[in-house]
């Protein structure tokens, strides 16, 4: 793996990867999953919070994927519709 198809880190929290060595890098990575998934947690609470989900397409594989809370409102919308009580998602 090539060090120049890393691209340039925009967050101020997480080193340039060009600078690094492989144990450093490792490190980086590990950091950046976890801030990864401290703000998809955050971004998680404010859908629930606010009541609206999200979704993203991705054309190169053609693929549709939907937030948790775009999911629990899309089967309480249909569920609703075909009046039917809809299922409580564990949180």
């Amino acid at each position: 793996m090539s060090s120049a198809a890393l691209p340039q880190s925009p967050d101020p929290l997480l080193p340039d990867p060009d600078t690094l060595a492989p144990d450093q890098l490792r490190d980086a990575l590990r950091e950046a999953h976890r801030i990864l998934a401290e703000r998809q947690g955050h971004l998680d609470l404010i859908e629930q919070l606010a009541g609206i989900g999200s979704w993203e397409i991705d054309l190169e594989r053609d693929a549709i994927r939907w937030s948790r809370e775009r999911k629990v409102r899309s089967a309480r919308s249909t569920a609703v519709s075909r009046g039917v009580q809809p299922l409580r998602l564990a949180r």
